[in-house]
């Protein structure tokens, strides 16, 4: 992705949802390599998300004084939140393409990767990634594509409630990094 595009991005969610974010990130990094060393990996998917709306619930008590501003907006907090973590796996997807360590991906497959890599096998993620990003595009109902993608990988894991769920969390991400929304 440009680094126009990249900041583009950073624009629309404003100030606080791109720090936020960016502390979702070291947060999650540290946690990775300490209290989180052993997690299974595909826990790990939802990690930058569930990150997300306790940093967030965190920094809307602090800003509004109070918990009571946190227990009587619950939605608004787990929507930014959710817009955090999914930011969050935007910038992880950016620095690893800075790296040069994207392969062949778009920024959109980079972030359908991050996602489903736990759920894929290794020599079979990178082509999943493309055929749901192609799907987000251009098919009139992606999640279920996805899920049907999904589930066709036997070592994957996931029961059709599961693929739906990952279907779900990648429809959201996709649409909140690419819509701008939150």
């Amino acid at each position: 992705m440009e680094i126009a595009n990249f900041i583009d991005t950073l624009s629309l969610y404003g100030a606080d949802i791109a720090l936020l974010s960016a502390a979702t990130c070291i947060a999650l990094a540290v946690l990775k390599r300490t209290l989180l060393k052993k997690c299974p990996k595909k826990l790990m998917t939802f990690m930058p998300f569930v990150l997300g709306i306790a940093i967030y619930a965190l920094y809307a008590a602090v800003s509004n004084v109070g918990l009571d501003y946190v227990a009587h907006e619950i939605y608004y907090i787990c929507e930014r939140g959710f817009t955090v973590g999914s930011l969050s796996t935007a910038i992880y997807v950016w620095y690893e393409q800075l790296a040069g360590k994207g392969g062949g991906l778009t920024a959109r497959e980079s972030v359908v990767y991050a996602l489903i890599a736990a759920y894929v096998p290794t020599e079979e993620a990178e082509n999943a990634a493309k055929l749901i990003a192609e799907a987000f595009e251009s098919d009139e109902q992606p999640e279920a594509r996805t899920v049907e993608i999904l589930c066709g990988y036997k070592d994957s894991g996931l029961s059709q409630s599961g693929a739906q769920a990952v279907a779900a969390l990648i429809a959201g991400a996709l649409e909140r990094i690419e819509g701008g929304e939150g």
